[in-house]
């Protein structure tokens, strides 16, 4: 059984690797002990994402583990399936617009350049000067919620992806606070409407407060966390190969193919949503119990050889697109388009600003957060 332990932790891919080639489907022990099915192969991974035998309603569980999320939160988009699942998307869909979205584009773009306004010229951190804020920024514009609010959501955020068994205490006291907060915000919202998507989600027929604020949170979760992971990688990619930052510069390499390449290269998310086996199945040949814990490695699946040749090189010419980290089918990331622009801008905005911008560094090993949900820098330090 794979334990994934402090060592898996800080630095999974090697052991993915094993797996991919030896064992593709098998048992393992997350952080908290809980037992878990680990599926790693690119195309067994895709397969599950919209395999209706894989349910990720929790009444299917066989151990029903305790959640830290309050009730009222767990009841958000990724953890239902249809009908209830397909009602919900559409209103969050209609909201989300990509109008809306391209609206951001600009907001988006001078909130990036004023935040590299603010960086020191020396040993300048990226993942919190720009990395982090940006996502916040945006996040927060959309759902409206009030500047001086959004500084709480960073710590919350920090809190919940801890893998530290002993934090639960501190992860539990941070869901009660954000589930609080969000309840106090949609009856604020509800009694002054605002030109933003919270109020735009209140609005349309068809959502109770308690489904609206699972639906905040997941938002708030997923779009400020995950697009920072992902905006973190994408600039050290390109601090790391410096002939791709000159080619976006001189136009010859698009900085969306940079993009999807870090979103491959570095999966910001690393496992799906776990799901709950309906009945018994079989993947890759391993039989798998009804009501077992299965967890789809979206990382695993983007560094899979039999999909991506060389998958450990940061290769934004390879031209093969198709990855995973915003996952497949009816469940796709609804905020994706928003996360890859953030991305874009970011990455296209310090490249710009900066050109002569280097790592301290450059020898030393990346300091990845602590935590098995999601890979995302620390820190990364520039000379300006």
């Amino acid at each position: 059984m794979l334990h994934m332990d402090d060592a898996f932790v800080t630095d999974p891919y090697p052991v993915l690797a094993r797996l991919l080639d030896d064992e593709p489907v098998c048992r393992a022990a997350a952080p908290d002990g809980t037992a878990v099915w680990l599926v790693t192969r690119y195309a067994d991974v895709r397969a599950a994402l919209t395999d209706p035998r894989l349910s990720l309603d929790n009444r299917w569980s066989a151990d029903q583990v305790d959640s830290s999320l309050p009730p009222v939160l767990q009841g958000h988009l990724l953890n239902m399936d249809s009908p209830a699942h397909t009602r919900i998307r559409r209103l969050v869909t209609s909201a989300f617009t990509a109008r809306r979205v391209e609206g951001l584009r600009e907001r988006m773009r001078v909130g990036a350049e004023r935040l590299l306004d603010r960086l020191p010229p020396d040993a300048a951190d990226l993942v919190d000067g720009l990395a982090m804020p940006l996502p916040l920024l945006v996040i927060g514009d959309l759902l409206g919620i009030p500047a001086d609010d959004r500084d709480h959501f960073r710590d919350w955020t920090n809190t919940l992806v801890a893998p530290d068994p002993e934090a639960a205490q501190r992860s539990r006291r941070a869901m009660a606070e954000m589930h609080a907060y969000l309840v106090e915000l949609v009856e604020r919202k509800r009694a002054e409407p605002r030109s933003d998507v919270l109020t735009a989600l209140i609005t349309a027929d068809g959502l109770s407060r308690d489904e609206l604020v699972a639906l905040v949170f997941l938002l708030l979760f997923g779009g400020y966390d995950t697009t920072a992971s992902g905006i973190g990688t994408a600039l050290l990619a390109l601090l790391r190969h410096p002939r791709h930052a000159a080619r976006v510069r001189d136009g010859s390499l698009p900085m969306s193919a940079v993009a999807e390449e870090a979103l491959r290269w570095v999966t910001p998310f690393s496992h799906a949503v776990r799901r709950f086996a309906v009945e018994d199945i079989r993947i890759d040949g391993v039989e798998i119990p009804a009501g077992s814990r299965v967890w789809l490695s979206l990382a695993a699946a983007n560094r899979d050889p039999r999909q991506f040749p060389d998958p450990d090189d940061f290769d934004p010419d390879r031209g093969q697109g198709g990855h995973l980290a915003f996952g497949h089918g009816v469940h796709f990331c609804v905020g994706a388009a928003l996360a890859r622009l953030q991305i874009r801008l970011a990455a296209t905005a310090l490249l710009h600003r900066f050109p002569h911008a280097r790592l301290v560094d450059p020898d030393a090993a990346p300091l990845w957060r602590v935590s098995f949900r999601t890979r995302g820098l620390r820190e990364l330090r520039v000379h300006l």
